[in-house]
């Protein structure tokens, strides 16, 4: 949604120049569809600071979703698509913040955490 507003904004400017920060990876198809569209050269910075989760305390962390607003799974215990790529960018942008590689382990029971463990690797 950000990058569709971003978009547009580039299309029809309102300012001279534009700085953008972003709390997450940026996907280079991203960066790409934004230098198409910024046909003033108006972009003058672009930076991803990997802040995309909540910190509760030193050891704990979520990212923000509820049942209501976002369930995790659907029927037959997969993945809901949506809660899968925030659960994934949530993880990669605590680990790149941490700068951490972790060994990922998984239940090999589970092919949810199964699916999660290969997303985030």
């Amino acid at each position: 949604h950000s990058i569709k507003a971003l978009v547009q904004e580039l299309q029809d400017p309102k300012y001279g120049d534009y700085y953008l920060y972003f709390s997450n990876i940026l996907k280079k198809s991203m960066i790409e569809l934004l230098a198409e569209h910024d046909e003033g050269e108006l972009v003058r910075e672009v930076q991803e600071f990997y802040v995309d989760y909540l910190v509760v305390n030193s050891h704990l962390f979520h990212f923000g979703m509820t049942p209501e607003s976002m369930p995790i799974y659907m029927a037959g215990h997969e993945w809901n698509t949506t809660a899968l790529e925030r659960c994934t960018q949530g993880l990669g942008s605590v680990l790149l913040s941490l700068r951490k590689k972790p060994t990922i382990r998984f239940d090999a029971n589970s092919s949810m955490s199964r699916k999660l463990a290969e997303e985030v690797n």
